[in-house]
């Protein structure tokens, strides 16, 4: 029977032996306080880094949204009754976007040295705004000058008489600085703009909406909605975006007062096919892009944890190494194992606070810091407060991740008798903890996925990594036992020196555990980014040689295309055109559900948010394989079908048959899924999600989406030659040029890829730590061999050569096991998630082998020499 009396008193004098040996200061913890502090600094800024943004975004909703709710609908404008509907919410703003040509008129501005090359013609992002509009926060604007109409003189805010027409009678326009560089003209220029011609009356500052409207292919150029019809750019069928913001009457809306404007919206116009949103999801990519990547560098954080697990075990094991004859004592005088073990633990709970306290303040700075360069280019305000949910979270972590690493060694002193203790500096016992030890540390692993799981926006991806993450874990330490039997196994060699190393390979305190884990987990991450980057980069870089096409040419009309395609066939006859009709609509109901309404998965989510692109053909497209159902006939005329690609028809849990609605022009249009595809997107072709029957917009006013392709060999003038020709005869065509488009993708992976190996040294600097101490704990054993051997006439280059055959052969065994799990994970992602061909680098192979004999050989000579 458990006495109270009897625990409380044990554990006081547990607390003051800990205490008086705590007195000797933390130097044999200082691996453990850096393992540890490393991980939880990770999650505790990457919580408080998304916490603070998130918080931005909410409280800055309406300024980025550019109202409290909107409307927008693709292809048309709101209808009488619509406009006059919207207007009994409250001030009605309405915004136009899309996409074209600007080209430069005249001769250009000279250019100084280094700038980037200017061309004729730059696709730019318009956008055409009513006088109401900004509804919230404030436009700015630079360089604007007289030469406007009204003679009133303008200072950097007056950007509204920029738009006004110039007295050439030409309405002004405002662009970003980016515009004036590419087209190599400057304020008071004119440039034409699809069929008509606008003044540059300044250069925008500051743009309050514009991350709302997500990521742009080009500059933006803002003129006055009167303006765009000037212009030819938005006729019936063009992909022009019809925006509609409300300001709301009255106070401040709640989400009560939203989700019944949304439900009104729904009942009055069910068939109006616009896509709502309002301040409280002011930006929902950013949103997702922010949910997505905080759990990324969340799970980063866990994986420097382990890492960072495996120094807190080493230092534990060291510990309870070198207090081996305080143990022994301590039983001799008749202490239980449970006062010595609790002893240790009281210290070692110390140490760990130590830890996650300094984590948790180098967390919060390094939240600090990140704010503080974010500032620029998101909407996000100084972290001005501490999220308190972040910080336990990231506590949590570190003190979980402490007491996993931390049981066994600390178990394993448990019942050993005071003899073992004394012997095990020659002779090591080999035994495990007792039930309760495993038990506590099997409940403890548990509890640290289970959180990590409950935490994670994606449960799928997180219980994926968590399951890579330990299974790499156990390999590793799977290996490193194969390892030291295979070197006691192996044939001696006759050199001395590769013989003493082989022998420290499996030598008690041998370091192949520590070494292959710590370093083994640390690579195998760097291994699996690497090659995720090389093989984007050379799958870009592949089909921009070969199957890509050199131009996407947006909203040809269909008056224009026999025109269009002459032209091509004339000025490029080498060339290929493929030409397709294209509109834009939206999943309106599926399941016998509207989409808003309809629970997915978060994929789902995302393909049912917004419009998508929608094509009709009576023959099967290029890149397009069949995998269910039959194509129709080409003179089918029964009930509308669809062929739905098939990743996205398993998104939204869609078979062959079942119907669905979509809503183009504002009508819903009620389709069956006639046949499943395979699509090989990697071409960058034209293909769409859905390709309908051709008897489906029977009627509706289409535009046409065309690509040319020019042989791999044609010099690039020829292919802007063509697409200036294009631009003068056909000047609302709006031309995409997939290598500016591919080089700009290559920039933004080589930003993302500096972004990801920064939060991935977290994990490779915890592994550098853990190695540091790994070596560090093992350096008594190491001079005591060292002596031995000095007495037995070893020179010091002999045993300088044999550390170095051991920590090379230790290294080279680390990056071998990190490349072939490193190449796994990537293949998955690559080839599983992305469907590319997976291809294998051996430069990023080497690279890790580098790295990993570097380190190793460093950290474990600068100990010993």
């Amino acid at each position: 029977m458990i006495r109270p009396a009897a625990v409380i008193a044990a554990l006081g004098l547990a607390t003051r032996l800990a205490r008086r040996e705590l007195r000797a200061g933390l130097g044999g913890f200082r691996v453990f306080i850096a393992s540890i502090a490393l991980g939880v600094a990770a999650i505790a800024a990457v919580g408080s880094l998304a916490d603070t943004m998130r918080a931005s975004i909410a409280t800055e909703g309406s300024v980025i949204l550019g109202a409290d709710i909107s409307f927008s609908l693709i292809h048309r404008r709101a209808t009488a009754d619509e406009r006059a509907w919207l207007a009994t919410l409250g001030q009605v703003s309405e915004v136009a976007t899309l996409r074209a040509m600007a080209r430069r008129e005249g001769p250009r501005q000279p250019t100084a040295a280094g700038s980037p090359p200017v061309s004729s013609d730059v696709l730019v992002e318009v956008k055409a705004v009513d006088p109401a509009y900004p509804l919230y926060g404030t436009v700015a604007a630079d360089g604007l000058s007289d030469a406007e109409a009204t003679g009133a003189t303008k200072g950097p805010g007056d950007w509204r008489q920029g738009l006004d027409p110039a007295r050439s009678g030409l309405p002004g326009a405002l662009v970003e600085r980016a515009l004036l560089s590419r087209l190599g003209v400057s304020v008071g220029d004119t440039v034409a703009l699809g069929a008509g011609k606008v003044v540059i009356a300044g250069v925008i500052t500051s743009e309050p909406d514009k991350i709302g409207g997500g990521i742009g292919f080009g500059p933006r150029l803002m003129l006055a909605t009167a303006s765009l019809a000037t212009t030819g750019l938005a006729e019936a069928g063009s992909l022009t975006r019809w925006t509609y913001r409300v300001k709301l009457a009255g106070s401040t809306p709640t989400a009560a007062r939203l989700a019944a404007i949304r439900a009104e919206a729904d009942s009055r116009f069910p068939q109006a096919g616009w896509e709502i949103r309002d301040a409280q999801d002011a930006a929902p990519g950013l949103s997702a892009n922010i949910r997505n990547f905080a759990a990324f560098l969340t799970l980063v954080g866990i994986t420097a944890l382990t890492v960072g697990g495996v120094g807190v075990a080493n230092a534990v094991a060291a510990f309870v190494e070198r207090k081996r004859e305080t143990i022994a004592v301590l039983k001799s005088l008749g202490a239980s194992g449970g006062l010595a073990v609790a002893v240790a633990a009281l210290q070692v709970a110390f140490v760990t606070a130590v830890g996650v306290v300094l984590g948790l303040l180098g967390g919060v700075a390094l939240a600090a810091i990140a704010l503080y360069f974010l500032a620029d280019l998101l909407p996000v305000a100084p972290l001005d407060s501490l999220h308190p949910l972040q910080l336990l979270l990231a506590a949590a972590y570190g003190c979980l991740t402490a007491v996993v690493f931390v049981l066994w060694p600390l178990g394993l002193a448990h019942d050993l008798r005071p003899t073992l203790l004394f012997r095990d500096e020659v002779e090591p016992a080999k035994t495990r903890p007792r039930p309760a030890y495993l038990a506590s540390l099997a409940l403890a692993v548990a509890v640290l996925a289970g959180l990590a799981l409950a935490t994670a926006p994606d449960v799928t991806l997180a219980a994926s990594y968590i399951a890579a993450l330990a299974g790499i874990f156990v390999v590793l330490r799977l290996i490193a036992v194969l390892v030291a039997v295979l070197a006691r196994r192996l044939p001696r060699p006759r050199r001395m020196e590769a013989r003493l190393a082989l022998a420290n390979l499996h030598r008690p305190g041998n370091a192949t555990a520590s070494v292959l884990l710590s370093l083994g987990l640390g690579l195998t991450l760097t291994v699996a980014l690497g090659l995720i980057e090389v093989n984007l980069r050379g799958q870009l870089g592949a089909q921009v040689s070969s199957a890509a096409p050199s131009f996407f040419f947006l909203d040809v009309a269909k008056r224009d295309l026999d025109g269009f395609s002459n032209l091509i066939a004339r000025d490029a006859p080498a060339a290929t055109l493929e030409r397709v009709p294209m509109l834009r609509g939206r999943i309106a109901e599926l399941h016998g559900l509207r989409a808003d309404r309809w629970q997915g998965s978060a994929r789902a989510a995302f393909l049912l948010r917004g419009d998508r692109g929608l094509t009709f053909s009576d023959s099967l497209p290029k890149g397009s394989t069949l995998t269910a159902g039959t194509w129709w006939d080409k003179d089918y005329a029964g009930p509308p079908l669809v062929s739905m690609e098939q990743g996205l028809a398993e998104a939204l849990e869609l078979h062959l048959g079942d119907k669905l609605k979509v809503n183009v022009l504002g009508r819903d249009i009620e389709v069956r899924i006639g046949s499943l595809r395979k699509v090989t997107w990697s071409t960058f072709g034209i293909n769409f999600f859905m390709v309908f029957s051709p008897n489906t917009f029977n009627g509706a006013p289409i535009s046409y989406l065309a690509t040319v392709a020019f042989p791999p060999a044609t010099p690039e003038a020829q292919e802007l030659q063509l697409a200036a020709s294009i631009a003068a005869d056909f000047p609302t065509a709006t031309a995409i040029r997939v290598k500016d488009q591919l080089a700009a993708i290559d920039t933004l992976l080589s930003e993302l890829a500096l972004a990801v190996a920064a939060a991935a040294s977290v994990t490779i600097l915890t592994a550098v730590v853990v190695l540091a101490g790994a070596f560090a704990s093992g350096q008594r054993r190491r001079r005591y061999d060292a002596a031995i051997l000095k007495a037995l006439g070893a020179t010091r280059a002999q045993i300088l050569t044999t550390l170095v055959i051991e920590f090379v052969g230790l290294a080279v065994i680390a990056a071998a096991l990190a490349t072939a799990a490193g190449s796994i994970v990537a293949f998955y992602v690559v080839h599983g998630l992305m469907g590319f061909d997976f291809l294998f680098s051996g430069a990023v192979a080497g690279g890790v082998t580098t790295l990993a004999i570097l380190v190793t050989v460093f950290f474990g000579l600068s100990g010993t020499w």
